[in-house]
């Protein structure tokens, strides 16, 4: 390539600005590349100290639009999102003000369930889909036990559920009903609120052994203590009973239905509204 055509990345290094016309193009494996004669390049005129502040002023407010107005970090124009409540933030911030929201929600939950009468249930099953009850349990917000039995269930417990919560076929084989039952559970549940640990699973459990014997279900008032803790927690998943409660539990009605209040209770303790019982008692 003659000496006198350089390309304009070239001709910016020397400090020149090249002419109107394209002398040539050469090939560089990928694009083609003008050239222009140095000769017929002319110098580029330095910029003036007003120029530079300008110059300086638009740069840092380019910056400006790629900080989190929140966190105060850089994380480029592309990684800030604008919220359904038309705050602008990068990501990380929208996940904890999103946080905050469901903290606040959990609270308020909690504080209304402190004021309210309630009892705490709990089941064992067969299985999952399809599944029927083989325990159910209920207590009071007290701890007092309100029910508490094994259940017949249609068919048999699978080997690989037994391992979870014990309870054998042979053990079962001697339990009442759930028609037998239902009468003292619906009579205790009737007009109740009622906090379940997962009680999207407890319910349909409920409702399946229902099925299995022709048993008009009656309207359950349920709340999810699962969901109501993850909330308070600030936590995107749910954890499992024992996690939340602190404490082993063998998988039985009666001692998650301990374990689901010990969660509840503990949570009236660290926003202080059990000294607040002690107070008035």
């Amino acid at each position: 390539m003659p000496e006198h055509l350089k390309c304009k990345t070239d001709l910016k290094t020397m400090g020149l600005k090249p002419g109107v016309f394209v002398k040539a193009k050469v090939w560089n494996s990928y694009i083609w590349v003008e050239l222009y004669d140095i000769h017929e390049a002319v110098p580029k005129r330095k910029p003036t100290e007003k120029q530079l502040a300008a110059l300086e002023k638009a740069r840092q407010k380019q910056k400006e639009l790629d900080i989190c107005p929140i966190c105060k970090e850089d994380v480029g124009r592309k990684n800030l999102i604008l919220n359904s409540g038309g705050i602008l933030a990068c990501e990380w911030c929208h996940h904890v003000e999103q946080m905050k929201v469901k903290k606040k929600r959990g609270e308020e939950v909690f504080r209304r369930w402190f004021d309210e009468d309630f009892v705490i249930l709990d089941t064992e099953t067969t299985g999952l889909d399809g599944a029927e009850i083989v325990e159910i349990a209920i207590i009071d917000r007290m701890g007092h036990v309100l029910f508490d039995s094994l259940v017949k269930p249609n068919y048999p417990i699978p080997d690989e559920v037994m391992e979870i919560h014990g309870i054998t076929n042979d053990r079962v084989a001697i339990a009442p009903t759930g028609d037998r039952i239902w009468e003292d559970i619906q009579s205790i549940l009737q007009d109740r609120k009622i906090l379940i640990y997962n009680d999207e699973l407890d319910v349909q459990m409920i409702s399946n052994s229902c099925h299995h014997y022709q048993i008009q279900p009656i309207h359950l008032n349920t709340e999810c203590v699962m969901r109501t803790y993850a909330n308070y927690i600030g936590s995107d998943r749910w954890l499992k009973l024992s996690d939340a409660a602190d404490r082993w539990t063998s998988h039985r009605a009666l001692e998650d239905c301990f374990a689901t209040l010990k969660v509840i209770t503990n949570v009236w303790i660290e926003m202080g509204l059990m000294n607040e019982l002690k107070e008035t008692s």
